[in-house]
């Protein structure tokens, strides 16, 4: 029988403010990246792919859908998620010092811990690809990422039109190109662009406004051992821990470098090929994670992206 895929894809372009002491994190292409996610989950012929956009996205239905698609996935099944929103991180009140990645959900944040005991409900055997166009860091750095990116596509634009014939001048845009500046235009990158990241002073505010909440949550959910997690899970995430995600009018920065690599279904390669096609298109200030956790599997060095 064939492997059956399930997908799940999350877009935010605001939250709650009541939820989030008046920030409503207004984002403009989350939306948009979870409909061509989808698309392309849709194009792989999966038996469900459902969106949870803006208001819909709330934790119930986010873990509902989750826990939904474990009860009906087998081993050899394949479960994909997708996320576009704001991320942060907050102080584990458990663990002094600790700091625990969240997902800015339309109602509350969910923490890394939540999802991880999500990953322990799904059969040994079934994959779960995840793609997070979100970031911890805050929107301090935004101001300097979105001054780089422009820079970059200007620069780009000016020795594009001196043509290629100067081998400099070739290397130069050959380097551009890498860098992302192509992207910038394909996600609608421009000057009212934010980054993806919960500003560290609004979300210290937000713990502390709903510190039972938050404090009732961590203690739910413990760390997990990674032997509890009988699945294989593979993230790419948007960016490393200390940068920022662009969000532009039509997509995220990285779901664009996600869309330019897929090729529409065109690509050939595994996963780490995959990756490491997306890096070379991002930008130094923007730098996508590949991060493996739980059962280990070799389906992610023989099996191409997205396919069950």
């Amino acid at each position: 029988m064939a492997a059956k895929g399930i997908s799940l894809h999350i877009g935010l372009n605001r939250v709650d403010q009541t939820q989030y002491e008046g920030w409503s994190g207004d984002l403009r292409a989350c939306e948009s990246d979870a409909a061509c996610m989808r698309a392309i989950a849709q194009s792989q012929n999966y038996v469900a792919s459902e969106s949870l956009l803006t208001a819909k996205a709330t934790a119930n239905a986010v873990f509902g859908s989750i826990k939904k698609a474990a009860a009906d996935l087998k081993s050899g099944d394949f479960f994909l998620l997708t996320y576009s929103g704001h991320g942060g991180r907050i102080p584990d009140p458990e663990i002094e010092g600790k700091q625990v990645d969240t997902w800015a959900l339309y109602d509350r944040m969910i923490i890394s811990h939540e999802l991880y005991r999500c990953w322990g409900l799904f059969p040994a055997g079934v994959r779960i690809f995840m793609l997070s166009d979100s970031c911890h860091s805050g929107s301090m750095a935004r101001t300097a990422m979105i001054k780089y990116l422009m820079t970059i596509a200007s620069t780009h634009q000016q020795l594009a039109r001196r043509g290629v014939g100067d081998p400099i001048n070739q290397a130069k845009l050959h380097q551009l190109e890498r860098q992302g500046a192509t992207l910038v235009g394909e996600a609608g990158i421009d000057e009212e662009s934010q980054s993806r990241g919960m500003d560290p002073d609004q979300l210290l505010a937000i713990c502390a406004a709903h510190h039972k909440t938050y404090d009732q949550i961590f203690r739910n959910n413990p760390p997990a051992l990674k032997g509890e997690v009988a699945a294989s899970v593979l993230l790419i995430s948007g960016c490393k821990d200390d940068q920022t995600s662009a969000d532009g009018t039509k997509n995220g920065l990285f779901t664009a470098a996600v869309l330019a690599v897929w090729k529409g279904g065109h690509f050939s390669g595994n996963y780490p090929k995959f990756h490491e096609d997306i890096l070379t298109l991002m930008p130094d200030t923007q730098q996508p994670v590949y991060f493996p956790v739980g059962a280990d599997s070799n389906d992610w060095n023989t099996k191409m992206p997205f396919v069950p």
